[in-house]
């Protein structure tokens, strides 16, 4: 946030191509079964839901809260295996906290396990990150205005460098250190992570992390107005949320990847977005190879509240998908836009602002007071599942929640699912005011969760609904992503099965649905002319499909009692060639321990196949994880 905020969005899904004039909001998701759907316009906490006690109870659709941890939260969030951080500090640089550290090995017991309290991260703002290749959690001081702390102006300065790599739980201080002249506010790093960026909204400044015990300014801060930003894989382009003008601006950043004394960026293109001018980050990704940014904004106009009637883009900041195929001209495919953003629906929404909380006053921290007026249905975080070829976007979105869209086509994104935490009462207890879900949530691919801190109630683990996503035929890894293999805990596992021509799925999860998918690759020679499949010595029917341009193989274990099974997978290509691959798995049934207090409120068959899932899915990222320290 560039100021302050507090309030309310839901960042949606509207097909809106370049040029054209009227803003589109995507058909709601369609919800399933005990799914708590919204009740007013696509992404709206209504006055009426807030005053009648309806709003405290949240909104949920094809998203099932399965852990909680309580606390307070602002605008970052990161994870590292199974580790989760964010700050607990709520608002503008006169406030402060600490850090919490989570252990999420188990996601319906989330424990917190240490408290973070270098000056950067007493109050992190959104800055905080980690980098998983090289094992680093940096954060920057939260400034508005390069204003810090009044009692300690230095500490708009800081910055805070911990070792999360030997014990995520435990992270080791490195670095606490005032720099020169770079000021912070947001921050992003370099995917090699020796380099990270600290925005301020009036600068941004390249910091060498070659020694993170010592980290030092490549250059003087660059006079732009940059929020939050991204990189290319190699590190040679910078995506550049650039508040201080309204615009997306794509650079070249050779010189920081580099990391030449002195390094300068180089405007390569721009896309001004004068009516969505609250620019607040990127995420580079790519189609077919071919490239494209997500870019949002976290306000319209700041200070901005539509009035009915009058010609606008949109009521609240949205974010939108560009297509850079021409770094120096990038354009707009589509926009994510709900019903509460079109200007259409401005008389419907105007009211749901009306109330105004003096909440931490007492703590010098006006960002709730001025941020429930000035922020209300934006958007303000969104994470991709992966960088190459991604299938969906988790927005979060102050008082719609979290806003969940298929994008596997980027020009007609569409909404999936949501989770909105709803309401809490104000400190006089009067009234029922927005919660605001601010921080960025963290899709874990491996588990089909979304991780997510909201300001007022705490850390969310949020499960999908089974058959929602992953979508039918997902490949897991289909490429070398760096960014999936911080997230996704079995990515390392699943990239080494490409090269076989029988790639089963890992052994280290159980098989809750007893029954899945194998994708079977080209032989170089020959064709392939049958597969033979066996479980424990006996013959099983195999049903031959198509996915992502590969062959692939439904097992089915259904029917089995809970017990370890060896699968065994003969290929026979057209030129005789006998290929041949063998597991061993085991089957799953629900354990009474594992059952949580949210996953006891389902009901039916999907109460058992929810807790199969789910139970599983965490056994087998706690034993990727417990690996990966091992050989790390």
């Amino acid at each position: 946030m560039k100021s302050t905020s507090f309030a309310t969005l839901a960042v949606a899904v509207a097909l809106a191509l370049t040029g054209a004039s009227d803003a589109h909001a995507a058909s709601p998701a369609v919800c399933g079964p005990n799914d708590k759907p919204e009740t007013g316009l696509q992404g709206q906490l209504p006055q009426a839901d807030r005053a009648g006690g309806r709003a405290a109870d949240g909104y949920t659709c094809n998203l099932q809260e399965v852990g909680f941890f309580e606390s307070t939260s602002f605008a970052n969030f990161d994870t590292y295996e199974n580790c989760a951080y964010y700050s607990d500090t709520i608002g503008l640089y006169s406030a402060e906290g600490g850090t919490i550290v989570l252990d999420v090995s188990d996601p319906r017991k989330p424990v917190k396990t240490d408290y973070l309290t270098a000056r950067a991260t007493k109050n992190a703002g959104e800055s905080l990150r980690v980098n998983r290749k090289r094992g680093l959690l940096v954060a920057d001081r939260y400034t508005i205005r390069e204003y810090g702390k009044a009692t300690e102006p230095e500490t708009a300065r800081s910055l805070a460098v911990y070792d999360v790599k030997g014990d995520c739980r435990k992270p080791k201080l490195l670095a606490d250190v005032i720099m020169p002249t770079a000021v912070g506010h947001e921050g992003c790093f370099q995917p090699d992570g020796m380099v990270f960026y600290m925005a301020s909204t009036s600068t941004i400044t390249p910091i060498d992390l070659t020694d993170p015990t010592k980290p030092k300014q490549l250059s003087e801060p660059w006079d732009r107005g940059v929020h939050g930003c991204s990189t290319s894989d190699d590190g040679k382009r910078g995506y550049f949320g650039d508040i201080g003008t309204g615009r997306l601006l794509i650079a070249d950043t050779s010189e920081v990847q580099a990391r030449k004394p002195g390094a300068q960026m180089r405007d390569i293109g721009e896309l001004p977005t004068p009516g969505n001018a609250g620019q607040q980050a990127t995420i580079p990704v790519t189609y077919g190879g071919k490239p494209f940014l997500i870019d949002w904004s976290e306000y319209v106009d700041l200070g901005h509240q539509c009035v009915p009637g009058q010609p606008s883009e949109s009521n609240f900041g949205y974010p939108i998908i560009v297509d850079i195929a021409d770094e120096r001209k990038p354009k707009t495919v589509s926009k994510l836009q709900t019903e509460v953003m079109l200007p259409k629906n401005c008389a419907a929404v105007l009211a749901d602002s009306v109330f105004l909380t003096t909440t931490s006053l007492d703590k010098g921290d006006v960002f709730p007071l001025i941020g429930s007026r000035v922020f209300l249905y934006d958007s303000h975080y969104c994470s991709t599942d992966r960088l190459h070829d991604p299938t969906i976007v988790a927005c979060s979105s102050f008082g719609s929640g979290v806003r969940v869209y298929d994008i596997r086509d980027p020009r007609a994104p569409r909404e999936i699912a949501y989770y909105n935490p709803g309401s809490v009462k104000s400190p006089d207890g009067t009234a029922f005011i927005a919660n605001a879900t601010v921080a960025r949530p963290v899709v874990r691919s491996d588990l089909g969760q979304i991780w997510v801190p909201d300001i007022a109630k705490g850390f969310h683990v949020l499960q999908f609904r089974d058959g929602v996503w992953p979508f039918a035929g997902h490949d897991p890894c289909p490429h070398e992503d760096y960014y999936l293999e911080q997230y996704d805990l079995g990515y390392g596992e699943c990239r080494a099965q490409r090269s076989k021509t029988v790639q089963l799925p890992s052994t280290r999860t159980c098989l809750s649905r007893r029954d899945f998918t194998i994708r079977l690759r080209e032989p170089r020679r020959g064709r392939i002319k049958s597969v033979r499949v066996t479980i424990d010595g006996k013959r099983r029917k195999v049903r031959l499909g198509r996915a992502g341009g590969r062959t692939t193989a439904r097992i089915d274990l259904r029917g089995l009692k809970r017990s370890r099974y060896t699968v065994r997978v003969v290929v026979t290509t057209s030129r005789g060639r006998r290929i041949t691959e063998r597991r061993r798995y085991r089957t799953c049934v629900p354990s009474p321990r594992a059952r949580s207090a949210a996953a006891s409120q389902l009901t039916g068959s999907s109460t058992r196949l929810a807790r199969i899932d789910y139970t599983c899915r965490i056994v087998g990222a706690h034993t990727v994880a417990s690996t990966r320290r091992a050989t790390d």
